[in-house]
């Protein structure tokens, strides 16, 4: 028997088996006269058991923030004055107002993020590798959302011939011992997350300044 080749599933609102999401969408009519060019990448609320992947694709958000036009804010720089309200996590962003956050920050364009699944299974007769990001753009001054999706990447792979388990469960530790010592866990499946978030997210050039 031939080992199927793994395949990167670009529709972001499947999952495997029978377990579905509604990947919420949703841009303001008046997105170009509202959104602010200077945004800061807040931290990102961790569902997930990885301590990681959070930060990594904070950071992979903020570089593809840039490439749209958008000026984010350093992510050190803005830890630094979250900790002065005392905010160290994703999670407590819940309980704060946008414009406390909007004072803290001196930035008017928030982008939130809820890292919802960020998981790897390799138990050799199935691999799945699944990576979901959910971003929303606020406008701090009004506490108005402005852009809101969800991105995901999956990769699955499943067999019943005992050889080819074998194979892909020893690939996929020798895979996932390479990702946790270069601190890249799930490389393929978060660039294809962001690059799903930023095809619907409109640029720069077509929004004025605020």
């Amino acid at each position: 028997m031939t080992r199927p080749p793994r395949r990167l599933l670009l529709v972001p609102i499947l999952l495997a088996g029978c377990h579905h999401y509604e990947a919420v969408r949703f841009v303001a009519p008046d997105f170009a006269a509202q959104a602010p060019a200077k945004v800061v990448v807040l931290p990102f609320d961790n569902h997930s058991t990885d301590l990681v992947g959070p930060e990594l694709l904070r950071g992979m958000v903020a570089q593809s923030l840039r490439e749209h036009g958008y000026e984010p804010a350093p992510v050190q720089e803005v830890d630094e004055k979250l900790r002065t309200i005392g905010v160290t996590d994703g999670g407590q962003l819940r309980a704060i107002k946008a414009d406390v956050l909007n004072k803290a920050l001196e930035a008017d364009g928030l982008v939130y993020g809820v890292v919802e699944e960020f998981a790897f299974l390799n138990v050799g007769f199935a691999v799945r590798r699944v990576v979901r990001l959910h971003l929303r753009f606020v406008r701090a001054s009004s506490g108005a959302t402005l852009w809101e999706d969800t991105g995901q990447g999956l990769t699955e792979w499943f067999t019943f011939n005992r050889k080819d388990a074998e194979r892909a469960f020893m690939e996929g530790v020798v895979q996932r011992a390479a990702e946790l010592a270069f601190r890249t866990p799930l490389m393929p499946e978060s660039n294809e997350a962001v690059r799903q978030l930023f095809l619907r997210l409109p640029r720069k050039s077509a929004v004025r300044a605020g």
